[in-house]
């Protein structure tokens, strides 16, 4: 119970028809829903700033794919980077603000909040270090 997460890089022009933020229905040749074979898939588990960003930026709804871009990305890489070079909480309230909801995991400026940072960072890097100019990014939550 609680927040599940998971960045899906995905080779598939197609995707480039939906506008960032937009969530993404993908089907197969038999019309069936399904979402396609991926290059990389990656898991956060209540890293409830991320969340906040992309509820902030996009109308992100329960089980949906959204396509993001790449600035999403370098966003959350350089202000979780920043914000744990400086532990600069009141810079963070602003930046990368806490998202309340149930079983979202650590409510609280702290020790804890760090690692949610440095989870957000390792994806980050991770992420833009996987892409290619022709994938595109896709972000998934279930709460």
């Amino acid at each position: 119970m609680g927040l599940d997460q998971k960045f899906v890089i995905v080779k598939d022009k197609r995707l480039f028809l939906y506008k960032e933020g937009e969530a993404v229905l993908y089907y197969d040749e038999q019309d069936n829903m399904n979402y396609p074979d991926s290059v990389a898939d990656l898991f956060l588990r209540k890293v409830n700033c991320v969340q906040g960003y992309f509820e902030m930026k996009y109308d992100l709804q329960n089980c949906d794919y959204i396509r993001v871009s790449v600035e999403d990305i370098q966003y959350l890489l350089e202000e979780s980077s920043y914000i744990l070079d400086t532990k600069d909480f009141e810079l963070a309230k602003e930046r990368l603000p806490i998202q309340y909801g149930l079983f979202y995991g650590n409510y609280e400026y702290d020790e804890n909040y760090l690692v949610d940072l440095e989870i957000c960072k390792a994806t980050m890097q991770q992420i833009l270090e996987t892409i290619e100019s022709d994938d595109a990014i896709l972000y998934w939550s279930w709460w």
